[in-house]
């Protein structure tokens, strides 16, 4: 898959599958990679569809909603 499709984190590397009219971070496990594409070595399913461009954005969003969600707290 591409390389842009990754979230990579301190605890673990993450891509972006929609599920329906929404997204949810799935922990991947990655092998063999070059420059631009990396090989999936467990963590999806055979014909999941992965976010390829965006994922950033996703998890910023992410991110802003639940800051905003302990700003209300």
């Amino acid at each position: 898959m591409p390389r842009s499709a990754l979230v990579l984190e301190a605890d673990g590397t993450y891509a972006y599958v929609a599920k329906g009219d929404s997204f949810r971070k799935q922990a991947v496990r990655i092998g063999a990679s070059t420059a631009d594409r990396v090989d999936v070595a467990g963590g999806l399913s055979a014909g999941e569809n992965v976010v390829a461009r965006g994922a950033q954005i996703l998890e910023s969003e992410g991110l802003k909603s639940r800051l905003a969600a302990a700003d209300t707290d």
